[in-house]
């Protein structure tokens, strides 16, 4: 898979759709059965931002017959999951076609950077901000959230051990707090009675953090 190198780097999509040129892109790939793409261009992953269009280096026709469902997925919202990229390949396969397998490559590379990060600690904190009512912090010498101004939080996206329950417990003397919430996969310590633990989990069908159970094993 050929990367970016001694060239410009290549605009976003979201970049190309604020200079206009995503608009020539789209015409290139027009949506109809005669048509083939004007351009040849090949798709890459650019950071986490998606898939973006390179005149130059390897050169990929990109024939509207073989690969109009894929284009189309470059248009979605969000990021394609890596099952509904081999589902569809193996479908248009299924129907006799030839999809381009490096546009196809390129997909799912950006399908795994996009799933990377996803599973960020840092994209954690939404779920668990909803299910406490809590203030994102995350900062500097900061819990990762705090809970009615007062009650710290730590979160871990692994496992909850010692070093994670010291780090909460500064946090708890530092805001005066009689109580904290350790947050995590696993928890590997045992906590005082004072810190309440909530397990969360990375969801493959939601592409996001969800809070499965609390200290009580209540289940959410």
């Amino acid at each position: 898979m050929s990367k970016n190198s001694g060239h410009e780097k290549a605009p976003s999509v979201a970049a190309l759709e604020a200079s206009g040129n995503v608009n020539q892109l789209r015409k290139n790939v027009e949506m109809n059965d005669s048509t083939t793409a004007a351009n040849v261009i090949q798709l890459q992953p650019q950071g986490y931002g998606g898939p973006v269009a390179v005149v130059d280096g390897e050169r990929v026709n990109l024939d509207l017959e073989n690969n109009r469902e894929f284009i189309e997925l470059l248009f979605a919202e969000d990021a394609p999951s890596i099952d509904s990229l081999i589902a569809l390949r193996n479908k248009l396969w299924d129907a006799g076609l030839s999809p381009s397998m490096v546009l196809f490559a390129n997909m799912v590379e950006w399908s795994v950077l996009v799933g990377i990060k996803l599973r960020d600690e840092h994209n954690a904190y939404d779920s668990i901000s909803d299910y406490l009512g809590a203030q994102v912090l995350g900062g500097p010498s900061q819990p990762d959230l705090l809970v009615g101004g007062l009650i710290p939080v730590e979160v871990k996206i692994g496992a909850f051990n010692a070093s994670a329950l010291r780090q909460l417990q500064r946090y708890m003397a530092k805001y005066k707090s009689d109580t904290g919430i350790a947050v995590g996969r696993e928890l590997l310590v045992q906590l005082p009675p004072s810190v309440r633990f909530i397990k969360i989990a990375f969801s493959d069908e939601s592409r996001q953090y969800e809070v499965l159970a609390s200290e009580e094993g209540g289940v959410k």
